[in-house]
């Protein structure tokens, strides 16, 4: 199964890399990085991913901040020239962990009928002193339950999404 994530960033280098060495353990086999306006080293942690192969990189240096844009086009290129099976929309301070399993075993088991997911998410709280899996031995809390979903689809080159990668369209399937 072929997982591709993407993810829109603006000074996350102090997270990044975490998050795609987190995600790569987890089964996905290729990034898409929008930098929108760094001024931190995010682009050049991104771009190193980028020189292993592991990820394909865009800036972009408008003023405006149209993320259901850049998403749409990173989640059809995912699908286009990556093959994704399964596209993840994604924040780097985001990290996606299935009940069990990996993200490979968990999409794996999704009807095949079923072409997006909307999941419930939550905000955690970081914290210092104690050992979780997630963040090097660094803890993170699970609080309340977000407001708004997040989703995941299957590979589409028509799909749309929405600002906040809270929905995806696309013009075949059903929603689970």
């Amino acid at each position: 199964m072929n997982i591709v994530m993407t993810l829109m960033v603006r000074n996350e280098a102090d997270i990044l890399a975490r998050n795609l060495e987190f995600h790569r353990r987890q089964g996905v086999s290729h990034f898409l990085i929008t930098d929108h306006h760094s001024s931190d080293q995010s682009l050049a942690v991104a771009r190193h991913y980028e020189a292993l192969g592991l990820a394909d990189v865009f800036t972009e240096t408008s003023d405006q901040f149209r993320q259901g844009e850049w998403v749409t086009r990173m989640a059809r290129l995912a699908s286009s020239q990556h093959k994704a099976d399964w596209v993840i929309n994604s924040d780097a301070d985001e990290f996606w962990l299935p009940a069990h399993g990996d993200l490979q075993m968990a999409l794996s088991e999704i009807d095949p009928q079923t072409t997006s997911l909307t999941l419930s998410r939550y905000n955690v709280v970081y914290c210092h002193t104690y050992t979780d899996i997630v963040l090097e031995g660094k803890v993170r809390y699970r609080s309340a339950l977000a407001e708004l979903p997040k989703t995941c689809h299957r590979g589409d080159p028509t799909i749309q999404i929405s600002e906040g990668n809270h929905h995806a369209v696309g013009e075949r399937g059903q929603v689970r």
